[in-house]
């Protein structure tokens, strides 16, 4: 596991198969970033159990001061598979737990709202969003990221650090982020 000092923000992109996340203290420009795949032999149950004991492993290992989540985007959204909001909804009741038994706050935020804090717009064309934010992260962030679900951690953990350190929303006119800090 990697090694991170006491006190940083741990950002996770929930989903029922990968988890993305990023994590540092909000005095460092860039998190340090990854996934964890969770196992697809054994069913839904070994899914829940292998990220119980990763989110708690990670949150005894990096001591968090703060947790943040893209928010999961409501069960009535259309073309939405039932049994994998199912699955998010809880992965994200498991990550509540983990920061009751931390003493850890839990913060999430709307996926729209966050990209467009750090990325200055959500929406691209159908099938072209998840790329987008790993090219995001890619060019103007400068990290080496492949993978769309640690892309959207990073992208979740710049969009607290943003609001925590006052930097000015991406939306802004003339918003650079070679200026930014």
């Amino acid at each position: 596991m990697t090694t991170m000092p006491d006190g940083g923000v741990l950002a996770l992109d929930l989903s029922a198969t990968v988890i993305g996340w990023a994590c540092a203290p909000l005095t460092w420009k860039q998190p340090e970033f990854g996934y964890w795949t969770l196992p697809k032999i054994g069913g839904v149950g070994a899914r829940y159990a292998a990220f119980v004991d990763k989110v708690n492993d990670t949150m005894d290992a990096w001591n968090p001061a703060h947790v943040v989540i893209e928010n999961p985007l409501p069960p009535n959204v259309p073309n939405t598979n039932v049994d994998t909001m199912m699955q998010i909804y809880a992965i994200v009741g498991f990550v509540h737990e983990a920061c009751f038994r931390h003493s850890v706050p839990f913060h999430g935020c709307h996926v729209d709202t966050i990209r467009t804090n750090v990325m200055g717009r959500c929406r691209w064309v159908k099938g072209e969003t998840k790329s987008a934010v790993v090219q995001f992260c890619r060019q103007e962030l400068k990290l080496d990221v492949t993978d769309h679900n640690a892309a959207d951690a990073i992208i979740c953990w710049h969009d607290y650090r943003q609001k925590i350190l006052g930097i000015p929303s991406a939306k802004q006119p003339l918003f650079r982020w070679d200026l930014a800090d």
